[in-house]
């Protein structure tokens, strides 16, 4: 740094390119002083936040930063915190700040879909006659989430069938997922007529 201790001192000052920055000044007694300052550039952290997530309603998700190398600080947007589980409300894009330790920070973002669950409910049932009998049945209607719906009947009844048949009284559960994996479980209890 040039400086002096004169009042009214004229200083022109001339800098070069490089890493090395030099300057020179110029005094009103035509008197040059120079100085050196050495200016080191780091690279920005490549900041990864993962890779894109499809998760169903529900589903809780947990998003992670890495790039900044050692002792490395990463800031999420939208309240999340690095490494912390959360439910996400709806589809949203999360960016991520990481920190470097040369305070140096880079940026990156990941997407979140969240995909509605499939509903479904029990359209058309028939009891058995008789309590020991096994002809009751029962259909299930799904809708909603992604189409592409499989269906999965407790006791082995038929594991992608819409309808089961040859039922005896009692209860019955069956789940219905969805093309994207999304799933959702109901009821039906046939009793005898």
């Amino acid at each position: 740094m040039l400086s002096s201790d004169e009042k009214n001192d004229y200083w022109e000052y001339f800098w070069d390119n490089g890493q090395t920055y030099t300057g020179s000044g110029t005094d009103a007694n035509n008197c040059i002083g120079t100085d050196a300052v050495d200016v080191t550039v780091n690279a920005l952290p490549i900041i990864d936040a993962g890779v894109d997530q499809d998760v169903c309603d529900g589903d809780d998700v947990m998003l992670s930063g890495s790039g900044a190398g050692a002792g490395g600080i990463y800031n999420w947007d939208n309240g999340v915190i690095d490494g912390v589980s959360f439910t996400p409300g709806a589809t949203t894009t999360y960016t991520v700040s990481g920190t470097d330790a040369n305070n140096c920070i880079g940026t990156d973002a990941v997407d979140v879909t969240v995909n509605a669950l499939p509903t479904a409910v029990i359209t058309d049932s028939t009891n058995p006659n008789c309590l020991s009998d096994s002809n009751g049945n029962a259909t299930v209607l799904a809708s909603g989430g992604t189409p592409g719906y499989n269906y999965l009947w407790s006791g082995g009844l038929g594991p992608t069938l819409q309808t089961v048949s040859g039922l005896n009284a009692g209860t019955y559960s069956v789940t219905v997922t969805d093309a994207k994996g999304c799933d959702c479980l109901l009821y039906t209890s046939p009793s005898p007529r």
